[in-house]
Order: structure tokens, then C-alpha cells, then sequence
């Protein structure tokens, strides 16, 4: 059976430990040197100090994601990780479902496709012309880094208005993304969403698939970073407990103008 992941993407990378802090970029990041000595795996005081999160904006580019895959930890190149907290929201995510059923780099060649939505659109500087911490540079990066683990085929989709501050331009994203997920579905086909970075309203407009289909699985990154809850056409679980039947509304499509 074929086998897709879908993964929302944010900018928690940016916010992240991903790297060794010998990197060259990154050896003389006092910040960043601190994050790794005090808030390794502490997302929430490498938020609350984040001058070293300034210094990885101007960075990471979109352009230069397969740059930094020989600077990422060594920890992520294990079978299994133990020091989940220090990465993006995603690769957190990840690691913790691999952790209950495989190494990481098997659990991700389960999957023939590997898809990473994001917004074209968000602005790339700020008002003022500082670079901004954007899903769209966060997508390639984190696309590179996991076809250093995979065999399998990992690709970015851009959709318009999908991080928009605007409602309209947001709605129109939303129906975008929930058509994107759509296609992977059907004839056979087993689809996995990880929706722990970006908007939480991903998770609901994603959620009718889950719910309604034995072929389709929606992830989520609790607020702690300790656990994933998952929820499929059996109910809501957390990872290794049994599930609890959940009774949802037919809200099905956002179709409409």
C-alpha cells in the first residue's frame, strides 16, 4: 500500500537546537553556544532568550538547507535520538513516533512520499529590512535534512495563504492544504499528518480525513514536547495507550467561497 506523510511546517526550526555547536556558522554564536549549554532541550527558555533565534534567521536561507545537513547533530543520526526537545517541532514529532515502533531512518522509509507544505507568500524582510523567520525557508531546510535520513522521496509544496495573517487569504490556503491532503488519499493509499508546526487550525480543517477514513492518521506535538497524540477512525490516543472513541460532527469540507 502506498504510503504518504503530510507535515505542516512552522518556524520552530529557528527556535531550535538542530545543530552541533561546533558548526562553523555557529562557533562563535555566544547565544547559541548558551542554548546548548543551558536549554539543550528546553524549547521554552530558548523562546524566552532567543537572541541566538535573530542570528538563525539571517542564516538559514532557502537556498542553502543541504549546506547545513553536515552540521546537524550527531544525536539526530542515531537509530534513536535522546535528546528529541532540542529540534523543530516537526523532527520532535518524528522522532517521537519512530520511537514507539522503529530508528528513525526506517520508520521514514515506511512512507513513499514525504510532503512539506508552505507559504510562498510570507515576507521575506520585515519593516525594518531585518530578514524574518519564514515556514517557506524552515520547509527546504527541514526537507533537506530528511533526505539525509530517508530513501524515500521528500518534496515542498507551495501553497498561497497558508501562514497569512489575513482571513481570506488563510481560508483560501486552508482549502488548499485540505485538497492537497485529498489527493494523497484514496485507492489504496495510507496518509499520515503531522500537524505540530504552524497554525493549529491545520489540525482542524485535517481532522474530518482522520476521523471519517481507516487509512488516514492525524500527529500532534503536545504543548510539552513529552508526547505525540494521535487520532485516527478508532479515537484520540496518546502514543501506547488505548484509544478513546471520539464522536465528531460532519465537518467535512470547507468548500464554499
Amino acid at each position: 500500500m502506498p504510503r504518504s506523510l503530510l507535515i505542516t511546517v512552522g518556524t520552530s526550526l529557528f527556535e531550535s537546537a538542530s545543530w552541533e555547536p561546533t558548526a562553523s556558522p555557529l562557533r562563535r554564536n555566544q547565544h547559541y553556544q548558551a542554548w546548548i549549554a543551558s536549554c539543550l532541550e528546553n524549547p521554552t527558555y530558548r523562546r524566552r532568550f532567543a537572541s541566538a533565534h535573530e542570528q538563525l534567521v539571517s542564516l538559514l536561507q532557502t537556498n542553502n538547507g543541504e549546506d547545513w545537513v553536515k552540521h546537524l547533530a550527531e544525536d539526530l543520526r542515531k537509530d534513536y535520538p535522546t535528546q528529541a526537545l532540542r529540534y523543530s517541532a516537526e523532527m520532535t514529532t518524528l522522532i517521537r513516533l519512530a520511537a514507539e515502533t522503529a530508528p528513525v531512518r526506517e520508520y521514514l522509509d515506511t512512507f513513499d512520499h514525504i510532503l512539506l507544505p508552505y507559504d510562498p507568500s510570507e515576507p521575506v524582510k520585515g519593516k525594518d529590512d531585518r530578514p524574518v523567520a519564514t515556514s517557506r525557508v524552515a520547509a527546504h531546510h527541514i526537507a533537506a535534512y530528511l533526505r539525509s535520513l530517508t530513501v524515500g522521496t521528500v518534496t515542498v509544496k507551495a501553497i498561497e495563504g497558508l501562514s497569512s495573517r489575513e482571513p481570506a487569504d488563510l481560508r483560501r490556503g486552508l482549502v488548499a492544504l485540505r485538497g492537497l491532503a485529498d489527493s494523497l488519499t484514496g485507492d489504496g493509499c495510507a496518509l499520515d499528518l503531522i500537524t505540530s508546526g504552524g497554525y493549529k487550525i491545520y489540525g482542524h480543517v485535517l481532522y474530518p480525513l482522520a476521523a471519517c477514513r481507516t487509512d488516514v492518521r492525524l500527529h500532534y506535538l503536545h504543548e510539552t514536547g513529552a508526547g505525540v497524540v494521535t487520532l485516527d477512525r478508532e479515537g484520540l490516543r496518546a502514543l501506547g495507550d488505548h484509544p478513546i472513541p471520539v464522536s465528531f460532527p460532519n465537518t467535512s469540507s470547507l468548500e464554499g467561497s
